[in-house]
C-alpha cells in the first residue's frame, strides 16, 4: 500500500491535535507527572532511610567509645590502687624479715650464752622455747605476706578450686592424731587439709606449730607446752567438743 504526502500531513496533523488535547488537561492527569512524582518520592524515601541508618550508627560509636573511656579510667584507677598495695606490702614484708632476722640472730647469742654460763635445762628450754615462738610467728607472717603479695601482683590469675568438705575431714582426722599422740600424722593431716581449702580455719597454724615445734613433742613437758600454746591461740576453735577436752586434759 503506497501513502501519499497527503496521508502523512494528515498523520502529523492528528498528531499535534492530540498533543495539543493532552497539554489542555491538568499536570494532575498527566501520567508523566505522577512517574516523576513517584520517582522522587522513592529517591526522597531512600535518603531518609540512609540518612536515619547513619545518625544511629553515629550515636551507637559514641555511646561504645565513652563506655570504653570508662573501662579505661577504672581500670588506671585499680591499677594505681593495686600498685599502692604492692608497695605498701613490699615495706611490711621487708620490715618483718628484718626484725625476723635480728631475732634469729639473738636466739642464736642466747644459744651460746647458755652454753657458756651452763645454765639448767629447764630455763635454756624456756628461754629456747619461747624465742622459737616468736621467730615461727614471724616467719607465719612473712610467709602470709609473700602469699598475699604474690596473688596481688598477679590478679589475673584463677584461684585454685577449694574443698573445705574434704578440708573438715581432714581437719577432724588431725585433732583425732593430736589426742592419740601421733603428732607426725597430725601435722600431714593439718597439711592436707590446708591444702585441699587454702586458709581453711587454724589448719595451716597446726601444720607449722607441729612442724616449727617438733623437738619439743618428743618429751611431756614440751608436748604440754606446745598444746597450752594452741589452745591458747584457739587453733582448737574447731575440733568436736570431746576432742577439745581431751585437749585441754592432755596441756595440763
Amino acid at each position: 500500500m503506497t501513502y501519499t504526502s497527503d496521508d502523512k500531513l494528515q498523520w502529523e496533523v492528528q498528531k499535534l491535535q492530540a498533543e495539543a488535547q493532552n497539554l489542555k488537561r491538568p499536570f494532575v492527569r498527566q501520567p508523566a507527572f505522577w512517574i516523576g512524582l513517584g520517582t522522587l518520592t522513592l529517591s526522597l524515601g531512600t535518603n531518609v532511610v540512609q540518612l536515619s541508618n547513619a545518625e544511629r550508627n553515629r550515636q551507637l560509636a559514641e555511646i561504645k567509645t565513652e563506655k570504653l573511656q570508662l573501662d579505661t579510667r577504672k581500670l588506671e584507677d585499680q591499677k594505681k590502687e593495686l600498685e599502692n598495695t604492692l608497695q605498701e606490702q613490699r615495706s611490711q614484708l621487708a620490715s618483718i624479715r628484718d626484725e625476723l632476722s635480728q631475732q634469729q640472730d639473738f636466739l642464736a647469742s642466747l644459744r651460746k650464752e647458755i652454753a657458756t654460763a651452763g645454765a639448767t635445762r629447764e630455763s635454756m628450754l624456756r628461754g629456747v622455747t619461747e624465742l622459737e615462738q616468736r621467730a615461727a610467728n614471724l616467719d607465719r607472717i612473712a610467709e602470709n605476706t609473700a602469699r598475699s603479695l604474690a596473688s596481688s601482683s598477679a590478679p589475673t590469675k584463677q584461684s585454685t578450686s577449694r574443698n573445705t568438705e574434704l578440708a573438715t575431714q581432714l581437719e577432724l582426722q588431725g585433732f583425732q592424731a593430736l589426742v592419740a599422740g601421733n603428732f607426725a600424722e597430725a601435722q600431714r593431716l593439718f597439711q592436707a587439709s590446708e591444702t585441699a581449702a587454702n586458709g581453711f580455719r587454724y589448719s595451716y597454724e597446726w601444720a607449722r606449730l607441729l612442724r616449727t615445734r617438733q623437738a619439743e613433742l618428743a618429751t611431756p613437758d614440751g608436748r604440754k607446752a606446745v598444746l597450752q600454746f594452741a589452745l591458747s591461740k584457739g587453733y582448737a576453735s574447731y575440733a568436736p567438743d570431746e576432742l577439745r577436752t581431751k585437749l585441754r586434759q592432755q596441756a595440763q
